[in-house]
């Protein structure tokens, strides 16, 4: 869900952004042949790994 087009968290549509980093990101690195692994933790952040093929 969070790799869509403007999606927004509920929690943080008071800060400023539109929602379209994460989209742009994963179609970039998708159409490269690569993928995002996000692991994330409840109230202490998310750790994003941008996985690409070596060619």
């Amino acid at each position: 869900a969070i790799f869509r087009r403007f999606y927004r968290e509920e929690e943080v549509h008071e800060q400023q952004g539109v929602g379209i980093g994460l989209y742009l990101a994963c179609e970039i690195v998708t159409r490269q042949g690569g993928y995002i692994k996000v692991v994330s933790e409840p109230g202490k952040g998310s750790e994003f790994s941008i996985m690409l093929p070596t060619k």
